[in-house]
């Protein structure tokens, strides 16, 4: 479901797989405030319903509550395999997640 724009209208262009192509030049060109003139290469954070709703209510302070989760994980694609990236799965320390990213990143780059 994409975000509603000014005029109540859902914004096609808020699924994040769109986004992800208009990043990636594939799709309709972004506004030059948005360009950087890089590649695009990203990285998915995927995990258990479970370990998000656990790390969400150890948070102190952050907007991010966890009656939000649900949502957020509807509207979450996972990357398409045409598009440069990878998947992590969060239940890994964060170190690890920094080797697989940075492997993957490099493989990538090769």
């Amino acid at each position: 479901m994409g975000l509603a724009g000014r005029d109540g209208r859902l914004d096609p262009d808020a699924r994040p797989h769109r986004r992800r192509a208009r990043l990636l030049g594939t799709q309709a060109p972004l506004p030059d405030r948005l360009r950087t003139g890089g590649e695009v290469w990203f990285l998915h954070l995927s995990g258990d319903r479970e370990l998000l709703a656990e790390r969400l209510r150890a948070r102190t302070g952050h907007f991010m509550k966890v009656a939000l989760l649900d949502t957020q994980l509807a509207d979450l694609e996972p990357l398409e395999p045409d598009e440069p990236g990878h998947t992590v799965d969060l239940a890994e320390p964060p170190e690890r997640l920094v080797e697989q990213a940075l492997a993957a990143l490099a493989h990538s780059s090769s």
